[in-house]
């Protein structure tokens, strides 16, 4: 329970990392992706989307598994 209340306390880790590379003017983003392939639209998409909407022109690469290259 500690745990929960922790967790919505604190800021987005996300969001943390994106502040600091909009304040240091960081464009590049790596990613590695491990998941499964249903993984990719839900998961993927939501953080890109985050990144593009912090940084517009930002960079992103991604590091995958050879078997999800077909869903990038």
């Amino acid at each position: 329970m500690l745990k929960k209340i922790i967790r919505k306390i604190r800021s987005n880790p996300l969001d943390k990392i994106l502040s600091k590379a909009k304040k240091n003017n960081n464009k590049s983003f790596l990613l590695a992706w491990n998941r499964a392939l249903g993984d990719v639209s839900l998961g993927l998409y939501a953080i890109v989307h985050r990144i593009k909407e912090y940084i517009p022109d930002a960079q992103i690469t991604f590091i995958i598994r050879e078997d999800l290259k077909d869903a990038f």
